[in-house]
């Protein structure tokens, strides 16, 4: 093999030899392990914030199947209490129901006996799922009750307006 060296102008070439053991690959080795991989390239804070995302995702989706059976015993308890509340109640009581959250606390403590199932995210679904359609329905009970009573009082109020005017008439 013949390299040209450059020296100012002119080009000389002389005779290179290259010894044959450079170029021959040790056996089993892959061709790709002479090779230069490019630099790893720092990530970007899209790629840091959705890794991130994907990891707390993992750990949330591990927490739930570990814990899912608790998870729906907590939901399937709150939605027993929420019934248990309605049967109770008495909608035809000529009072509006009590929907303030102390109260709704206090009924839901005094049926459970204060005692909730799991563990603290279990615990706190069921806080959050407790007493909250039965709230709904005593907000639809109480707005229904007042309906009435305004129809009732409208009612009054036009009955009595035209029993004046039939009065009015008749003495005239």
């Amino acid at each position: 093999m013949i390299i040209p060296h450059l020296i100012g102008t002119v080009v000389f070439q002389e005779p290179v030899i290259v010894e044959a053991s450079l170029f021959v690959m040790a056996r089993g080795a892959s061709p790709l392990a002479m090779s230069q991989s490019p630099p790893v390239q720092p990530l970007t804070k899209r790629d840091k914030r959705r890794n991130n995302i994907t990891d707390k995702l993992q750990d949330m989706i591990s927490s739930f199947t570990q814990d899912q059976h608790q998870y729906y015993r907590a939901q399937l308890q709150a939605i027993q209490v929420d019934m248990t509340l309605i049967l109770k109640s008495d909608p035809y009581e000529n009072m509006p129901l009590d929907d303030s959250p102390s109260a709704i606390e206090g009924l839901i403590n005094s049926l459970t006996g204060g005692v909730i199932p799991g563990d603290k995210a279990a615990k706190d679904d069921y806080l959050a799922l407790a007493g909250k359609r039965y709230y709904e329905y005593c907000q639809k009970i109480n707005k229904a009750q007042e309906q009435r009573d305004a129809d009732l009082t409208a009612l009054k109020v036009s009955e009595a307006t035209s029993k004046r005017k039939r009065t009015s008439a008749y003495q005239c």
